[in-house]
């Protein structure tokens, strides 16, 4: 079966993914160590002596300057089959996690998958899930979620 430029084959998908997927997955590190640094300099500001907790309250205001800055700067996961964005929270027609059909259960409920059973909850903080396919197409984008 030959692929023609319009409809990539699934291994082209994921290797055009994979560099996006790769720099999103060093931004969200860089963000867990901004949320970590922030933590333990809010909880050394309790405990240091007094000219010690000027430099950890500066320190959390600059995680809190940066962390804003990272989000806008995070780089988009575009599938590149559809270039639909696979990390919104709106849910085309796909599962995320396997990549079946997704039924869509009303406005209170998030949709559920058909194949694997997973139920998504827009409201939910995070994301709370992997992406391996686009649920825009279906494609498969990534084996180790991102």
């Amino acid at each position: 079966m030959s692929s023609d430029a319009s409809h990539p084959s699934p291994k082209d998908c994921r290797d055009a993914f994979h560099p996006s997927a790769a720099r999103y997955r060093r931004f969200d590190s860089i963000y867990v160590g901004l949320r970590v640094v922030a933590t333990v300099s809010i909880l050394l500001a309790l405990v240091v002596p007094h000219p010690l907790k000027s430099w950890m309250i500066g320190v959390v205001i600059l995680c809190l300057v940066l962390t804003p800055l990272g989000w806008l700067l995070t780089p988009s996961l575009r599938c590149p089959a559809c270039m639909g964005d696979t990390a919104q929270r709106s849910f085309g027609r796909h599962c995320p996690e396997c990549g079946g059909c997704l039924r869509h259960r009303g406005s209170l409920q998030g949709p559920e998958c058909s194949s694997c059973g997973k139920g998504y909850w827009s409201a939910r903080k995070g994301r709370g899930y992997l992406i391996h396919y686009c649920t825009h197409c279906g494609a498969g984008l990534d084996d180790q979620g991102v």
